[in-house]
């Protein structure tokens, strides 16, 4: 309970923080190597997906550092050691970073199976894509603790899974846009793989990244013709090449779309939004209010689309719609509403202090009682 507790604060500050201080530029990208010492991940006849991973890693990064040298690349691990999935998330939440790419290879029953695919963080929606979720995840079974890790999370059910996804990412949007720009050159003139197309499925290792976010197969390692190509020095030459141009283009056009621009969309008469500012003095006289958040996105949600839930409000707060339910003046009362609202399936929730429209962190709320 108390790891939980330190990472839902985590996240409230990244969540906070990201959004104010990028200042609309791409400034930190995690890359993160699948699997790594005891976890080979995915076995081929001749290789294994650890080792496939960390060189397309390595080499993604040494072009992000050749041609962008202002932007920080931090790698989850640079060599062959074993990485928890909650610990390589909180490295990209801890260093605020601006963009998440895990690298894997995938695997199949069928020899016949072949190419590219490129997922984001969301509920399966065939039998293919949870498949391959539950053999990514697996490799939380490694860990010693990993029930108190991911808070009783079994990577083998289908229902865990469900709940899992009931939570809408902030980053959904901006996800799958990173996400369809490495897919179109794994599978255009740079990687020339089959097309499998963008898809959804519940990676825990997007789930703890409060960041836009991805995981990227490269390809079938089963596949006899697909692992000899993964293995050469070309074609994870060509993998890395790909990844690197669509990070060059996402952080071209975010940087375009984001520079001049940081205030909410502009909305017509009948469709008005709250505006929430950090800067209001008025704020200081108001009273200090506890939510329980259950969900943020880009888009309009309807809040009546949350299941057993009545109560449930929406704010507007750096660039995101924040959806909100249990308003009260009480901290020890919040605590017990989260509680309930998680029985309830919303397993991300977390709380949050305002003071008028002045949002707090739960130590700065503290303080100020």
């Amino acid at each position: 309970m108390k790891n939980l507790i330190i990472y839902l604060f985590l996240l409230l500050c990244s969540f906070s923080i990201t959004a104010q201080d990028n200042l609309g530029k791409i400034k930190t990208v995690v890359l993160d190597a699948g699997h790594g010492g005891d976890d080979p991940g995915a076995v081929g006849s001749r290789c294994k997906e650890k080792d496939i991973a960390l060189d397309v890693v390595l080499k993604t990064g040494a072009l992000i550092k050749q041609h962008f040298p202002d932007v920080k690349v931090i790698y989850t691990r640079d060599r062959d050691v074993f990485v928890k999935l909650i610990d390589r998330a909180q490295i990209a939440n801890n260093n605020q970073a601006d963009l998440f790419i895990s690298v894997h290879c995938n695997s199949a029953k069928s020899s016949d199976a072949v190419g590219a695919e490129t997922f984001v963080m969301g509920l399966s929606k065939s039998a293919a894509n949870l498949e391959t979720a539950k053999k990514e995840n697996a490799s939380i079974l490694l860990e010693a603790n990993y029930m108190e890790n991911y808070d009783g999370f079994n990577p083998n059910s289908d229902e865990d899974y469900i709940a899992m996804t009931l939570f809408q990412s902030a980053y959904i949007d901006q996800s799958l846009q990173i996400a369809q720009k490495v897919q179109n050159q794994l599978t255009g003139n740079v990687g020339k793989r089959h097309d499998r197309g963008v898809k959804q499925a519940g990676f825990l290792v997007l789930y703890k990244a409060s960041l836009p976010s991805i995981l990227v197969e490269l390809g079938f390692i089963s596949n006899r013709t697909e692992e000899s190509f993964l293995m050469s020095e070309d074609g994870k030459k060509s993998m890395a090449n790909a990844i690197f141009l669509a990070f060059k283009e996402y952080k071209t056009e975010f940087e375009s779309n984001n520079s001049s621009s940081s205030s909410p969309p502009s909305t017509s008469p009948t469709d008005t939004q709250p505006t929430i500012s950090d800067t209001n003095s008025d704020d200081n006289t108001k009273p200090l209010t506890y939510y329980v958040q259950i969900a943020a996105s880009k888009k309009k949600m309807n809040t009546k689309s949350f299941k057993n839930l009545t109560d449930v409000s929406e704010k507007y707060y750096n660039g995101n719609y924040i959806y909100l339910t249990a308003k009260t003046s009480s901290a020890e009362t919040a605590k017990k509403s989260l509680d309930s609202v998680k029985k309830k399936g919303y397993k991300d929730a977390f709380i949050v202090a305002f003071m008028g429209d002045k949002r707090l962190t739960l130590k700065e709320a503290e303080a100020i009682k």
